[in-house]
Formats: C-alpha cells, structure tokens, sequence
C-alpha cells in the first residue's frame, strides 16, 4: 500500500459514509502512515501475511485459516479433544479424524 492510495482510501471512507468524517483521518495522516508503515514491517519480519479488508468475508475466512495454520503446528489433539460435545454425530469418527476436517465441516 502506498500513500497515495491510503489517503484515496481515507478520503472515500469520507464520502461513502459521512459519519466516518475522512478530515479528522487525514489530519492524523502522517501519523496513521507510520504506524502502517510499522505494522508491515513487523509482519514482514515476522512472516505474517497481510490480509486486505477490502472484502470482509474474505478478510475474516483468510485469518481463521491463518490462525488454524499456525495453531496446527503447535496441535496434535483428535476433534473430540477440540470439540467435545460441540460436534453431534462426530462422535464416531471423531476421534479417528484430523481435527482440520472436522471443522471444515462445522463450518460449512
């Protein structure tokens, strides 16, 4: 993102929805410009991936896979360790399936 495109951004903000009043955004610019300066660096460091919002389902669905991701390398427990009672009729199979899969499913 560079800076032209954050202050457009903030200035549409402005004008879809007045409420957000974009003046008082762009009078703390350079203010907000290094903070997001900052946050990138430190995912980039840090090997974060940087999720746009732009479409907010995609935005929330793209961290629950990131954090399921990160989650799994420091998990190893059944679905029913996870889930418990939460997961009806998984109880069968629940103990033999990959925990990922059973909530891929409750999630569909």
């Amino acid at each position: 993102l560079r800076s032209k495109e954050l202050k457009a951004r903030l200035r549409g903000r402005g004008t879809q929805v007045p409420q957000r009043r974009a003046k008082r955004y762009l009078n703390k610019f350079e203010s907000i410009w290094t903070l997001q300066s900052f946050l990138l660096s430190e995912a980039d460091r840090c090997d974060v991936p940087i999720i746009t919002n732009q479409d907010k389902d995609r935005a929330v669905m793209q961290i629950v896979l990131h954090v399921n991701q990160e989650l799994s390398k420091h998990f190893s427990g059944t679905p029913a360790l996870v889930f418990g009672d939460a997961a009806p009729g998984e109880a069968d199979s629940a103990d033999r399936a990959d925990w990922r899969d059973v909530a891929a499913g409750l999630a569909g």
